[in-house]
């Protein structure tokens, strides 16, 4: 068998970091020269195969790139190959400087010695460009340090096209025309869509400014530094009109030092948000109609608590809510008419004492209730004023002495036309169960209580049951858990409905009424001997025949 001896004689690179077609790029080939002698060191004259490999290591490793190459001409001993004529090198093949060639003839095992890839001399160049005066990259770019473009005397200028047709797409500016960075982004249809600016000079501002547009106007402008020092945002609508004003610290309000947010409709404010309000030392919302506010929210009003104020249109206020109204130490709500008189005035704390409190006006603005939660007496408390501000009525549930009581020059009652107290009602057979209407007697055996009359002119007669015939109590008296309770009201006087037993004589008007054999049924007085102290009042309607119901006028006789 054969036997072969290569010694490298050169080992060239050449332009691997470049594309090797269409942009006339250096191709991407390595130049390998050798020379081959046979075992006895005598030079050959052959074509014979080789295959080459490019190894990560000297010795084993792992390979990185093969080709092989069928023909290859020997010449006194001398050949020469173009790595990379059969299988493509890449860029990636050589991101480690430690890369090896191995070399295998014909059918020979791989020759002992690899050779280790070395720089030419002019592939030094690739690491700097230093005064380049221009040329094509066509391929990928992975840089690991900074750009510079510009040398600090002339501003430098990075412009990328579309790749479509020649117009910019994006451009980065090292001096702009207020001798701020610039960048510069556009559409599809080459407006400029993003313009970042790091000086802007337009409002005598020193700082960045970013601008967005729609492509014919400013949608939205973020300023760093505005007139009052601090960042601002502006937004516009499809009109062009400035709806939005963002304001890190807020200059129209020359003594504020935060942050405020304007949101307008076009032409006027309709919502302002101020962190910190003039007048209050707090934070501020103002909501406005047109150019009248309407409603006004402060975090810290001039009684050091939160205050809301809502206006109508013509500016007039008519609800203001704070938080702690000075003096009272507890909230308070004011709702004023449209005149700007107060209408309604409620306390959560009123004056000294601890309870709240309710105000209300008539349309002169004269007060004409107070409903107050806590009195002086610990208890609440209902007054009621006429127009010339006077109380002429009061409900004070807990009195001097504890009681309630209602204090007025004339009670009218409208629910009923008696005046009845609660009283326990017996009956002394299942007949004559107590119902409305029926008379009822002092019961002898039990002190306090009644039973269902059941005999003729008796003197024991105490009242009529209330509520026969749709007439009720107009007053209900009782004490509860006393010997004056019970479950049936009485009537003592007025005007009330009692059953009646005519068959003793028919019954008129004007005709006094006594207690009858009937259990419970008045009859007509005929015998005025012994109806003394026993007329339970007089009739006030007509019953001519049988039993009914009679309208009777309640007076003990």
């Amino acid at each position: 068998m054969q036997k072969w001896n290569s010694v490298t004689i050169m080992l060239a690179a050449v332009g691997l970091l470049a594309a090797p077609h269409l942009y006339g790029g250096t191709p991407r080939l390595v130049s390998y020269q050798g020379y081959l002698t046979n075992a006895g060191g005598s030079p050959l004259d052959t074509t014979i195969s080789m295959t080459f490999r490019i190894m990560d290591a000297a010795v084993g490793g792992s390979q990185l790139w093969t080709e092989t190459q069928a023909s290859v001409t020997v010449t006194d001993g001398l050949f020469t190959v173009l790595l990379g004529s059969q299988t493509s090198l890449t860029d990636a093949i050589f991101s480690d400087t430690s890369r090896y060639l191995a070399l295998k003839v014909g059918t020979d095992a791989e020759m002992a010695q690899r050779v280790r890839l070395a720089t030419s001399p002019y592939a030094f160049r690739v690491e700097t460009i230093d005064n380049a005066t221009g040329g094509d990259v066509y391929g990928n770019i992975t840089l690991h340090s900074y750009l510079q473009v510009g040398d600090g005397t002339d501003w430098g200028r990075i412009t990328l096209l579309n790749g479509i047709n020649p117009y910019s797409t994006a451009e980065i500016l090292g001096r702009g025309n207020d001798n701020g960075g610039e960048i510069t982004l556009d559409n599809s249809s080459y407006d400029a869509t993003v313009m970042l600016e790091a000086d802007d000079s337009q409002s005598g501002d020193v700082g960045g400014v970013l601008r967005l547009t729609d492509g014919l106007d400013t949608s939205v402008i973020l300023d760093a530094g505005d007139f009052g020092a601090g960042a601002i945002m502006k937004m516009r609508n499809a009109d062009n009109d400035i709806t939005v004003i963002l304001d890190a610290q807020d200059n129209l309000e020359t003594s504020d030092l935060g942050a405020r947010l304007t949101l307008l409709d076009g032409t006027s404010a309709a919502i302002i948000l101020n962190a910190i309000d003039i007048a209050s030392s707090g934070a501020r919302i103002d909501m406005a109609v047109g150019t009248d506010t309407t409603v006004k929210l402060l975090a810290n009003g001039s009684s050091e608590g939160g205050k809301l104020r809502l206006s109508m249109p013509d500016g007039t206020e008519t609800i203001v809510l704070e938080a702690s109204e000075s003096g009272a130490d507890g909230a308070q709500l004011t709702l004023d008419q449209a005149g700007g008189a107060v209408g309604v005035l409620i306390e959560a704390h009123e004056g000294t004492a601890a309870g709240g409190a309710i105000y209300l006006y008539n349309g002169q603005g004269i007060q004409t209730v107070e409903i107050d939660a806590q009195e002086t007496d610990s208890g609440a408390a209902i007054r009621l004023d006429n127009g010339a501000g006077t109380t002429t009525i009061t409900l004070d549930p807990d009195d001097s002495n504890g009681d309630g009581r209602v204090i007025t020059s004339v009670l009218q009652i409208t629910g009923g036309s008696d005046l009845s107290e609660q009283f326990d009602v017996r009956h002394m057979s299942p007949d004559d169960q107590p119902t409305p209407g029926m008379i009822v007697c002092i019961d002898l055996d039990n002190p306090g209580k009644l039973v269902v009359s059941g005999k003729a002119y008796d003197p024991t007669v105490a009242g009529i049951i209330s509520g026969a015939g749709g007439v009720k109590p107009g007053m209900l008296m009782g004490q509860a858990g006393s010997i004056s309770d019970g479950q049936h009201a009485v009537a003592l006087t007025g005007r009330v409905y009692c059953w009646a037993d005519a068959s003793s004589g028919s019954i008129r008007p004007g005709d006094p009424l006594t207690s009858s054999e009937t259990p419970g049924h008045a009859m007509k007085v005929t015998d005025y001997g012994r109806a003394q102290g026993a007329i339970i009042g007089k009739s006030m309607s007509t019953l001519e025949e049988g039993t009914g119901l009679v309208l009777v006028l309640v007076s003990l006789q």
